[in-house]
């Protein structure tokens, strides 16, 4: 069972390595990443993973 679970938690640190956000998109004290919107000056988009 130790083992499930060592393999299980690098593969959820993996998975969270591999994402990456575009330029600029900073973290907000929601958890989530937003950009400038440059269309909009003082709003934002949030970014969203699709899988």
């Amino acid at each position: 069972m130790a083992v499930l679970e060592t393999h299980l938690k690098a593969a959820i640190e993996t998975g969270a390595a591999q994402r990456s956000y575009p330029p600029g998109a900073r973290k907000a004290k929601d958890g989530h990443h937003y950009m400038p919107d440059s269309s909009r000056p003082g709003k934002y988009l949030l970014v969203v993973h699709h899988s």
